[in-house]
């Protein structure tokens, strides 16, 4: 029998499960503006800071 995943698959998993049960005992509202803002950061481009000096 082969494993398909890496030495620390199992401990990547438990720690996405404690993440999800987590998620789910926030109140709906957090969540939403938690994915709101995730969403839009990864549409909108960021900026480089600029590199000139006054």
């Amino acid at each position: 029998m082969t494993s398909t995943g890496g030495p620390n698959a199992g401990a990547t998993l438990r720690l996405l499960d404690k993440a999800d049960k987590e998620i789910v005992k926030l109140d709906r509202a957090i969540v939403g503006a938690v994915y709101d803002s995730s969403t839009s950061s990864a549409r909108t481009p960021r900026r480089r800071a600029s590199t000139s000096s006054r």
